[in-house]
């Protein structure tokens, strides 16, 4: 939640909140941060940080997000080689 929160300029969220989908993940109305362990060397965790554009007026994509990184993160692990221990 620490790289999540809004203050963070780099990996901030509007509004985060846990997921549950890895080991420590956040969701938010702009974005995600997702972080597991894996079980290949040399790469001991596997992150994956999405973030768009965030506008007031705009509707919300917290849904899509989470979608989206349900279904990415797992093929992306599978596609590099992490399995979570």
């Amino acid at each position: 939640m620490k790289s999540a929160s809004p203050n963070n300029n780099v990996t901030g969220l509007w509004e985060p909140a846990q997921m549950t989908l890895a080991d420590s993940a956040a969701l938010g109305d702009d974005g995600a941060i997702a972080t597991t362990r894996c079980r290949a060397k040399p790469n001991n965790h596997f992150t994956l940080t999405l973030k768009l554009s965030h506008q007031s007026g705009v509707p919300h994509l917290r849904g899509d997000i989470d979608k989206f990184m349900r279904a990415y993160m797992p093929a992306t692990m599978k596609t590099v080689g992490c399995t979570h221990p």
